[in-house]
C-alpha cells in the first residue's frame, strides 16, 4: 500500500507527541464529550472544567507497549483527539514541546540491522538516476 508523503513523516502511532504533556489541564473535555464512554477515574474536574488525566506526563487512555503509542479510546475519544490532523500547525507545535516526552517512555524498537539496509538500498537505486540519465548504483564506480 502506498502513502502519501505526509503520511510517512507524520505516523501516529510511532510518534504520539500530542498525546503528552507535563500540564496536568492538557486535555479539556468540551461539553459533547460527556456522553462518550470514558473510564470515570480516567477524568477530573477543575475550575468548572473537565479533563483527562495526564499525571504520567501522558494521557491515562495511551497504550505505549510494544513501541507503539495506541489509543484505548480511540472509537470514544474526546473531540479535540478527533479534530487533530498529523501534519498540522498543532502537530508540529506539539512534536517540538512534546515529543523528546514520549520518546523516553516508548519501549524502543530494535533498528534494522546494517546488511539489511545496505539490501534496501540496493534495491532502491533504480529511484536515483545520475544527471547523464543512466541509473546509478550503490556499488558504481568501486574498485
Amino acid at each position: 500500500m502506498l502513502r502519501k508523503m505526509s503520511e510517512q513523516g507524520y505516523d501516529c502511532v510511532s510518534c504520539g507527541a500530542c498525546c503528552f504533556s507535563r500540564n496536568p489541564n492538557y486535555l479539556v473535555l468540551l461539553p459533547w464529550d460527556i456522553s462518550r464512554t470514558l473510564p470515570a477515574d480516567s477524568v477530573f474536574s477543575a475550575n468548572g472544567q473537565s479533563y483527562v488525566r495526564f499525571d504520567c506526563g501522558y494521557c491515562v487512555h495511551l497504550d505505549l507497549s510494544e513501541g507503539r503509542v495506541v489509543c484505548g479510546v480511540y472509537e470514544d475519544r474526546p473531540e479535540a483527539c478527533r479534530a487533530f490532523r498529523a501534519g498540522s500547525f498543532e502537530c508540529i507545535k506539539a512534536r517540538r514541546a512534546n515529543g523528546i516526552m514520549g520518546e523516553k517512555v516508548r519501549v524502543p524498537v530494535a533498528p534494522l540491522p546494517v546488511s539489511v539496509m545496505f539490501d534496501q538500498l540496493e534495491d532502491t537505486a533504480q529511484l536515483f538516476p545520475t544527471m547523464d540519465g543512466s541509473v546509478s548504483s550503490p556499488s558504481a564506480g568501486s574498485s
